[in-house]
């Protein structure tokens, strides 16, 4: 039989209705959907930010710089002292972060602690950038010259172990001594006659803070405080010599910085 041009024509029209159902039936059928959810790559999950660590820095307070620094204990507790006051209290991790603190400030009658301001502008933490830095903000001081916030930046500090051996040793400022026996037992007095008693406990091992008690006694500050520690390099040389000591009730806050 001889196949003509308009005869194979003529058949390839006839088929091409078949050929476009059997297209569409393998692609699912005319609406496009065989029942099957086509799987979607999961997206990744964002990296934790998290405000921990130990932060030092500097901010411009009656036209000079004074250092700021603070704790962010891994439970969550802050510690942070700036030249508008000491703020004590807890972070909620975020972003954005919740910080509730209490302002403490220095005055006359009590000179070894910080007077607790409820009503003062507590911290705020504006950002963070994990084991890099920290911004704060606080209300900002009525003084010409002075900044109401500053960036951190985070100390590796914070890496280094944690032991009894190592915060172990006798500290002084020139008006107050303190003791930390091998047990973690705080023995200490000031120049004003107030005498400290408590203990300091490891927290975890691998990182450098320390829990602390602290009964006060013999002075207007006298109460008992909790609040932690950690321990630095002192400016002139040596390292694990110097003893940051954060620690607050609902009435007082006392904030020392002692060297071995």
């Amino acid at each position: 039989m001889t196949i003509t041009r308009r005869s194979a024509l003529a058949a390839f029209n006839m088929l091409l209705p078949r050929l476009v159902w059997l297209l569409l039936a393998a692609c699912g059928g005319q609406s496009g959907n065989s029942g099957i959810t086509p799987s979607l790559p999961t997206p990744p999950t964002p990296a934790q930010v998290t405000a921990e660590g130990i932060w030092t820095g500097t901010v411009l307070s009656r036209c000079d710089f004074a250092t700021v620094r603070a704790l962010v204990t891994h439970e969550g507790n802050l510690f942070a002292g700036t030249p508008a006051g000491t703020y004590v209290g807890s972070v909620t991790e975020g972003p954005p972060f919740d910080v509730i603190a209490v302002k403490y400030a220095p005055e006359q009658d009590t000179p070894l602690a910080l007077v607790a301001q409820p009503d003062a502008e507590a911290l705020a933490i504006a950002s963070v950038q994990t084991r890099t830095r920290l911004q704060i903000e606080w209300a900002r001081q009525d003084n010409f010259c002075s900044s109401g916030g500053t960036s951190l930046h985070y100390n590796a500090l914070f890496e280094r172990p944690a032991s009894l051996a190592i915060i172990e040793g006798v500290y002084t400022d020139g008006s107050m001594s303190m003791a930390v026996n091998s047990e973690g037992v705080i023995s200490g007095s000031d120049l004003n006659g107030c005498v400290l008693n408590g203990t300091v406990a490891v927290v975890h091992s691998n990182r450098n803070y320390y829990s602390a008690a602290i009964d006060v006694d013999s002075c207007p500050a006298s109460g008992t405080y909790e609040g932690a520690a950690y321990i630095g390099d002192a400016t002139d040389g040596g390292q694990n010599n110097e003893l940051f000591l954060f620690v607050a009730n609902t009435q007082h806050a006392i904030r020392l910085r002692l060297d071995k």
